[in-house]
């Protein structure tokens, strides 16, 4: 027969074991053991090679959302959780701004996360940490701005950093029918816009002109009565060319030589 003490003995073990069983929320491949103490890792399931090829290979993490996650810093003495979570690893499901006062605010998308927290040993801090990527998932180490349309005239745009800034693109545009334009914004700033442009120069001796609809074109009478002329003439009795040039300068050529004995002498059309 049991005595008291006994009973109240195997009834604890019982209670213990029952809380264990009900509030348990790891499982594990096979029982784990303490035979690793003093050494590099912190856990070891190197012996689950031994396993079928998709048997035991897999560290199954939970999910959770980084844009609204929430540390629990109250906890943080110095000793418990004593780098302040730095190397946590978590998979995130959500794409967004990690929340303000977690930790520098980051932009992430699904994928595995670790927070990098480089405090002292011991300092209870985490806001100069913040979510890296792992590898090449979540935002794989890329900076990402997204540009958000409002659907009511206005936009939110997210920088790298995670700084939010909000623009309103609501304003009139009005014609002045002068080739100017008038843009008002929501706040009732006014801009005008000069849409003239100079297409033909007036610089003294330009030959251009603007056409009718507004266009640079070459008038061929103003050509024609700029245009300068150059002129070639032989004479038929003493064969001399003459060169006439655009200032009225005069040239001359001796087809035929002058020295004496020279048997050439000019035909009837100047030629020798």
């Amino acid at each position: 027969m049991y005595n008291k003490k006994t009973f109240k003995f195997i009834f604890f073990i019982a209670v213990m074991t029952m809380s264990y069983n009900m509030l348990s929320q790891i499982n594990t491949n096979g029982n784990a053991s303490n035979t690793i103490g003093n050494q590099n890792p912190f856990m070891d399931s190197s012996d689950f090679s031994q396993f079928p090829n998709d048997i035991g290979k897999g560290l199954y993490f939970p999910r959770t959302d980084l844009t609204i996650w929430v540390f629990n810093t109250a906890i943080l003495d110095g000793i418990t959780f004593a780098t302040s979570y730095d190397g946590m690893i978590v998979y995130n499901t959500g794409t967004g701004i990690t929340s303000i006062g977690q930790g520098v605010t980051v932009p992430v998308t699904p994928g595995f996360y670790y927070f990098y927290n480089p405090v002292i040993l011991g300092f209870p801090d985490i806001s100069s940490g913040k979510w890296l990527p792992i590898g090449i998932g979540g935002t794989g180490g890329v900076t990402v701005t997204t540009l958000s349309d409002n659907g009511d005239g206005t936009f939110t745009y997210t920088s790298e950093d995670g700084t939010i800034t909000t623009f309103n693109a609501k304003g009139t545009l009005i014609d002045n029918a002068d080739g100017t334009y008038t843009f008002t914004d929501a706040a009732g700033n006014v801009t005008t816009i000069d849409a003239t442009e100079v297409i033909t120069s007036t610089d003294a001796g330009n030959l251009l002109t603007t056409g009718l609809d507004g266009g640079s074109f070459i008038n061929q009478t103003v050509i024609q009565a700029n245009e300068t002329l150059t002129t070639l003439a032989q004479s038929n009795a003493t064969g001399i060319a003459t060169y006439t040039d655009e200032d009225g300068a005069t040239s001359t050529v001796d087809i035929i030589s002058t020295d004496a004995n020279n048997d050439i002498i000019v035909g009837v059309d100047g030629g020798a």
